[in-house]
């Protein structure tokens, strides 16, 4: 045991390269295992020493999820209600409706394209919180209304243009597949990172990324091992300019920065009791980010890029505890509790500047199961609270989450669907 020990710190002293933030490896939902729970295949992609002994013959995770502010999701309902607001023909909408594409505009607006809103009207020459308050309290005339749509057809570009300018949303997509036999864990994954803006009708970023993922978690008495490597290709297809709807038609031919990455991580569990665990890993302990020049998607499936590499150091520690009391057999109901720190040595590289960004290199949850089929998970990560719910029927696991914000302004979900045998 203290020859491993002592091999794995000679590595962390002695090697590291670089490996740069992805989305793909920030992202948290509810249903991501923890450092030092055991999850099965997920384990692979987080600690592998937590898939010790685990076997999942076949999973196949399909995973999509959205986040944005509240108010843009109800503009953006709105916009799909009323598609002619867009263009100043009100015509069709009730006053409700008028009213309502008023409070949506002036959350966004300045007092210049305010005033260009609403003049001629009764509430002219008023900031956005009058209007607010003033609608609260009384209706708009029949010539405040139509005033106020010749006015949005009158100033199309400054009036929507600003106030549907910070539309955006956050969409992401990730599939993964594989197989774990005692500990051995080979899966690939793809996943598409975006940025909505619906004010545009494009995407402000969009980065692809795919990669394989190897790893080996085996028991030593109380104390789990494990090693991985990965290694992925990423593209930003948004690196010159954001991407409009048109665009998205001949991606293959448009322009991709791309580059690389590649890592190896090791991570070890400790049982302090059968139902206390602790873990840690340490990520890309040898690993390498490369950015690798432009090129598009078509000339990359078809071989005509070369890779290079470079080296820096970047390793860092995650570490977390899992709590999972059993009570009876554990057919009926079964609990965990865990708590994560990522990013420990990272946290010295860039000391927080408050309370809060320590807090944001934290990740609470809790794990619910009844009659061994219903999940209920919730968890506390980067300022978002989360609640989720599912079932898992024999292969198919299905489950749905619902984020927000401590201010209830941004909001988001998510939803997994799992076949695994």
């Amino acid at each position: 045991m203290k020859k491993i020990l002592i091999s794995l710190l000679l590595v962390v002293v002695a090697t590291g390269l670089m490996a740069q933030t992805r989305p793909f490896e920030e992202s948290k939902s509810s249903y991501d295992p923890f450092v030092a729970q055991k999850g099965g295949f997920e384990s692979l992609f987080v600690n592998p020493a937590a898939m010790a002994g685990e076997t999942d013959i076949f999973t196949w995770d399909i995973e999509a999820g959205t986040q944005g502010k509240k108010s843009t999701y109800e503009t953006i309902q709105f916009m799909m209600e009323n598609a002619d607001a867009l263009s100043g023909g009100t015509a069709d909408m009730t006053s409700e409706d008028t009213e309502q594409l008023i409070d949506l505009l002036v959350d966004n607006l300045d007092q210049t394209s305010l005033n260009l809103l609403t003049q001629n009207t009764a509430l002219t020459g008023m900031n956005a919180e009058q209007i607010i308050a003033y609608l609260a309290a009384n209706d708009l005339s029949a010539g405040d209304l139509t005033d106020i749509e010749n006015n949005i057809s009158n100033n199309q570009e400054q009036i929507l243009e600003e106030a549907l300018g910070e539309l955006e949303v956050m969409i992401e997509f990730t599939t993964k597949v594989g197989t774990l036999i005692k500990g051995f864990g080979v899966g690939v994954y793809a996943n598409a990172y975006s940025v909505l803006d619906a004010g545009a009708m494009g995407f402000d970023t969009l980065i692809g990324e795919t990669g394989v993922k190897v790893g080996y978690g085996f028991p030593i008495g109380p104390i789990n091992l494990g090693v991985s490597g990965d290694f992925a290709m990423i593209g930003d297809f948004s690196g010159d300019s954001a991407l409009t709807m048109d665009m998205l038609g001949d991606i293959a031919n448009q322009t991709m920065y791309y580059g690389y990455a590649w890592g190896l991580d090791v991570g070890a569990t400790f049982d302090i009791l059968p139902t206390l665990t602790v873990g840690a890993v340490m990520t890309d302990i040898i690993g390498t980010y490369t950015y690798a020049g432009t090129s598009t998607l078509s000339n990359f499936t078809s071989n005509k890029v070369k890779l290079n590499s470079s080296y820096e150091f970047d390793l860092d520690l995650d570490f977390g505890i899992t709590w999972a009391p059993k009570l009876g057999n554990g057919k009926l109901f079964n609990a965990s509790f865990s708590a994560d720190y990522y990013n420990f040595i990272g946290m010295f590289r860039e000391p927080p500047s408050d309370f809060q960004d320590v807090l944001n290199h934290m990740r609470f949850g809790a794990h619910i199961e009844l009659l061994s089929f219903i999940n209920a998970r919730a968890q506390y990560y980067q300022e978002f609270f989360t609640l989720g719910a599912g079932v898992d029927l024999l292969f198919l696991e299905v489950f749905g989450e619902f984020m927000f914000n401590q201010s209830f302004d941004d909001i988001g979900a998510g939803v997994l669907v799992k076949l695994h045998f």
